[in-house]
């Protein structure tokens, strides 16, 4: 959880906002999305590396995937869930009832009346 004592984040504030204005001149997402790999990925080495003389020690291996993972999904939680809610709203939920049969012969269910070449079969599914 992101959610660290005030005090503690102002050490990290101003980094952070430099290196988002930096990212935020970036018009591609193709670009944006592998220049925050990098830097998402090199932090994870420095943090990995660093602390324990080059040697991989699984623990703070584990230790910085979670707290990465885990913001990934904060994120989710805050921001991706209500605009999904959002578009809910405004074109309505995807029906979650079960199928009906179908007689489309793409792998949803195949029309037996339909000749052997195109898909049909000489027996009911």
């Amino acid at each position: 959880m992101p959610y660290i004592p005030k005090f503690d984040r102002l050490k990290y504030d101003s980094m952070i906002e430099g290196l988002a204005k930096i990212l935020n001149g970036l018009d591609d997402n193709d670009q944006l999305s592998g220049d925050m790999n990098y830097v998402l990925f090199r932090l994870a080495m420095l943090l990995t590396h660093e602390p324990t003389g080059g040697k991989r020690k699984y623990a703070r291996m584990a230790v910085v995937l979670s707290a990465m993972g885990e913001a990934g999904e904060e994120f989710r939680r805050r921001f991706m869930g209500p605009y999904e809610n959002e578009a809910i709203d405004k074109n309505g939920d995807i029906e979650l009832r079960p199928q009906t049969k179908s007689t489309r012969a793409d792998g949803y269910g195949i029309d037996p009346s339909e000749p052997k070449e195109f898909g049909g079969q000489t027996k009911a599914v």
